[in-house]
């Protein structure tokens, strides 16, 4: 997403800066897909607001000034970690 303002030397409170996405999230173990597992995952991107198991996504808040993650790895058992990807949808 792109959003485009005149510059100002403050941030303005009419600018938005919180923007809701659906997030689907690759990568995670069937063993792991519970909704614990995906509102760790979108707290970690932003505010959870609904999880869908069935389609493996998120719904998040982020913060439109923070750069988007499209990638991590997270340790669902002590010591393996799994690569998960982000689609931002």
């Amino acid at each position: 997403m792109l959003a485009l303002a005149r510059w100002q030397p403050k941030k303005t409170q009419l600018f938005p800066s919180e923007i809701t996405f659906w997030v689907r999230v690759l990568g995670v173990p069937m063993e792991f897909k519970t909704s614990p597992t995906f509102e760790s995952i979108g707290d970690a991107l932003g505010r959870t607001v609904s999880v869908d198991l069935d389609n493996s996504r998120v719904q998040v808040v982020v913060d439109a000034f923070q750069q988007l993650c499209f990638e991590t790895t997270v340790d669902f058992k002590g010591g393996e970690f799994y690569a998960i990807n982000i689609i931002y949808i």
